[in-house]
């Protein structure tokens, strides 16, 4: 069983590990990123006889606020992974019972990630802006790794051991 709870541990510290450099790498270099969104929030790279574009936002201000509170989510969800993980590991030894309990942090911050991940990137992102019909600026792809990668981790720490 101690076998089991490390797997967890390390599970939930990698997706906070994770998420912490992206939030990290979205700092350092802004550009990379904040382009993303603007071409996903302008819709100018979907189809150009969609029906969709209707719902492109063309403000600046708008796509960097968008953009910022995908950083803080990102950092939140690091943060929660992380301070998760070590609350986990302070009851690595403790009764099945009390480990099951002290992972509300750890599934905080999952939750969160994967509602960025995908409520964010596949929803909002890949359904109302419709990314998915851009090739260049679908980002759908790479969002599917992050929340598959968060949903296993979930998965596992549900384990009671």
């Amino acid at each position: 069983m101690t076998t089991i709870r490390i797997c967890q541990i390390l599970f939930v510290f990698l997706i906070g590990t994770f998420a912490a450099l992206v939030a990290l790498n979205n700092v350092r270099d802004p550009q990379s990123n904040l382009r993303f969104v603007e071409h996903l929030m302008r819709m100018d790279t979907i189809f150009p006889d969609s029906r969709l574009h209707r719902r492109a936002i063309d403000s600046p201000g708008l796509h960097r606020l968008f953009f910022a509170l995908i950083i803080v989510t990102e950092a939140v969800t690091a943060v929660l992974c992380m301070a998760g993980s070590v609350v986990l590991a302070m009851h690595l030894g403790a009764p099945a019972e009390d480990f099951h309990a002290a992972k509300a942090v750890a599934f905080a911050g999952l939750g969160l990630g994967f509602a960025l991940w995908f409520g964010g990137f596949m929803i909002i992102g890949g359904q109302w802006f419709a990314s998915w019909q851009s090739k260049q600026w679908s980002g759908r792809e790479s969002a599917f790794m992050f929340y598959s990668a968060i949903g296993m981790a979930f998965l596992a720490l549900l384990h009671q051991t």
